[in-house]
């Protein structure tokens, strides 16, 4: 089938193919764990121990709170806090406990969550594209995310990636909807935009709490751009200004009101926590920079091992330092893992998956030059401005504390997401456009 096959499909029957190729992935892992065919890359469990050791971790929680929930121990279930019940292990223990006595505890009684996280991602990449772009944009887009080599491969495991990534765009699309400037929303819209964002929000900060900070300046970039729109239009609507505000104020709030209560790793909450304590310096900027270079050093400490690493040797100390590391946290924040380590064999991936991750950050290099074109092309579309802005602040403030590549590639996927979606709408923008479709319904 040729490409212009691809985009002539319907966007249902295209979320058909996507969730057949989901689903038939992981079957085929399962076997592949099971005849040990590949022992150092998948165990008998079909978890990837090559590439995402921590599945296995997060496999074993989600096991014993199943075993809970067979047994009818709901209480025991909801109160057991070990150092990795996090939240999605939580949710992998209702699969193992409904599914896991047939289809076993790997990743095939993963499935029904994990397919659910693999659709939603597909949906929402289409859905934004739709939003800012066009739908035939949003269509295509979606194709090359869903067959995103490596990021197909993470949704198979049991991960915090997908949930998290499918929240961020969640909240992406909350905001875009609040910020275009031709979409008209009624109340009722209004209010389903606004607990949607704040459900994003509620999700992020279970999946990834420690990358709040990131989460606030996106949320109020968005917030800013809602009413520069309406200042732009001298018009005022009430509908998203309800909207955006709903949305800020949960952004702020619902940090506070979770303290104690979140099911996030102990050891990222106790991270934080230390790094918050030793930053205690009276200026904020100052303090801010202290945390971050305290949370890079505990990078630095888990990944001792590692084959990857970059600039390990770095300290942040204070704003200065800070500042000085900017050129070469974007280098590192949108372009690693670096073309000289494509072709190493690395520690746990081996020859193999450096060649892999090689191919698609080539592949990323070219989103990256066609997202700029687009970029330049529609310099006075603030939605575009906004999708590549947050896109470029989230990585390049993963690079300041994230000092291992793969940790920082596998972490940057919900962000390098509206780069694919301005890359698409750039190429489409040098060929003839695509012929428009009605959305999804």
């Amino acid at each position: 089938m040729s490409s212009a096959d691809w985009l002539s499909i319907s966007p249902r029957r295209l979320l058909f193919l996507a969730a057949v190729l989901h689903i038939v992935l992981t079957v085929v892992i399962t076997v592949v764990g099971k005849s040990e065919i590949v022992p150092h890359t998948f165990d008998t469990n079909g978890i990837g121990i090559a590439f995402a050791l921590d599945s296995a971790s997060y496999r074993e929680e989600a096991s014993r709170m199943a075993t809970m929930l067979r047994a009818g121990e709901v209480s025991e279930w909801a109160n057991y806090q070990p150092h990795l019940a996090t939240f999605h292990a939580r949710l992998y223990s209702i699969s193992y406990a409904l599914f896991g006595k047939v289809l076993g505890e790997g990743v095939l009684a993963a499935e029904p969550i994990n397919l659910i996280y693999y659709l939603a991602i597909v949906i929402l990449t289409y859905s934004i594209g739709g939003v800012v772009f066009s739908w035939s944009v949003g269509r295509a887009s979606a194709v090359v995310v869903g067959l995103w080599p490596s990021l197909l491969m993470f949704s198979t495991q049991l991960l915090r990636d997908p949930l998290s990534i499918g929240a961020f765009l969640l909240l992406l699309l909350s905001l875009i909807l609040c910020i275009k400037r031709t979409q008209l929303l009624s109340l009722k819209q209004a209010i389903g935009g606004a607990v949607a964002g704040m459900f994003a929000l509620f999700l992020i900060l279970l999946a990834r709490s420690t990358m709040w900070e990131i989460v606030i300046v996106i949320t109020i970039t968005g917030a800013l751009l809602c009413f520069l729109t309406q200042l732009m239009e001298r018009r005022f609507n009430l509908q998203k200004t309800i909207a955006i505000l709903l949305i800020s104020f949960a952004a702020f709030v619902l940090p506070k009101i979770m303290v104690g209560r979140t099911v996030t790793d102990r050891a990222e909450r106790l991270m934080y926590s230390q790094a918050t304590v030793e930053s205690a310096s009276p200026a904020l900027w100052t303090r801010k920079a202290q945390q971050i270079g305290f949370i890079r050093q505990r990078f630095v400490t888990a990944y001792t091992s590692a084959g990857s690493n970059l600039d390990t040797d770095v300290q942040i100390n204070g704003v200065g330092d800070a500042v000085r590391y900017l050129p070469r946290a974007v280098a590192i924040g949108l372009f690693a893992p670096f073309p000289r380590m494509w072709f190493t064999r690395g520690v746990k991936v081996g020859l193999t998956g450096r060649v892999v991750t090689g191919v698609e950050m080539l592949g990323l290099y070219l989103m990256f030059a066609l997202a700029c074109l687009n970029v330049f092309r529609e310099r006075t579309n603030l939605l575009v401005w906004f999708l590549f802005g947050s896109s470029v602040f989230a990585s390049v403030a993963l690079a300041y504390v994230v000092v291992n590549a793969g940790a920082l590639y596998r972490m940057r996927y919900p962000y390098y997401i509206p780069i694919i979606l301005l890359a698409v709408a750039g190429f489409c923008s040098l060929r003839k456009k695509l012929p428009n479709e009605t959305p999804l319904a």
